[in-house]
């Protein structure tokens, strides 16, 4: 492992990239837009199931392609990985903000549980109503009418700051 300095003066270990996820990089890098890599030649690369056991080196060599080179795959259930386009990109990204709102949902229902709120703590309290809160914001925006409005409202243009899309969403209630 190497050491860098995480700027507080101390030294951090980095992973280096193991063999495997190397060769499943370069095998990945090769793959043209909107083709799809099997698993089976995945696998046969590294002699492992990289659906099994050498799942985590496909997910670092996915996550490390993303990140330093700006390639993204998304997965073909049963079949393996898919270089996506920019449309490709886009969606993942949608269907990203309906699993994170199912999370919310979740989450709210589970706060909901809660049996004897006067007995908590203030500080807890204060938590469970701003969690309560944050998350119900999350789910809200999630919906689909919320993201329409949302999107019909925006120059493609110009980014969006963050206040401003919050001023947005406020439209929304």
């Amino acid at each position: 492992m190497d050491e860098k300095d995480d700027n507080n003066g101390h030294r951090k270990a980095i992973p280096l990239i193991s063999v495997d996820t190397q060769i499943l990089m370069k095998l990945l890098r090769e793959v043209e837009v909107g083709t799809t890599i099997s698993y089976k030649e995945l696998s046969d690369s590294i002699k492992r199931d990289v659906q099994h056991l050498a799942r985590g080196n496909l997910n670092t060599a996915r996550w490390r392609l993303m990140k330093d080179e700006g390639i993204v795959f998304g997965t073909v259930i049963k079949e393996g990985c898919r270089r996506l386009d920019d449309e490709g990109i886009v969606a993942t990204g949608a269907q990203d903000v309906q699993r994170i709102r199912k999370i919310s949902k979740r989450a709210i229902q589970r706060l909901a549980q809660v049996q004897n709120f006067g007995s908590l703590p203030t500080e807890k309290q204060k938590e469970h109503l701003v969690l309560s809160a944050q998350f119900g914001m999350i789910a809200h925006a999630g919906k689909d009418r919320v993201q329409k409005k949302l999107i019909a409202k925006t120059d493609p243009a110009k980014l969006i700051p963050s206040v401003e899309l919050l001023k947005r969403l406020q439209e929304t209630l």
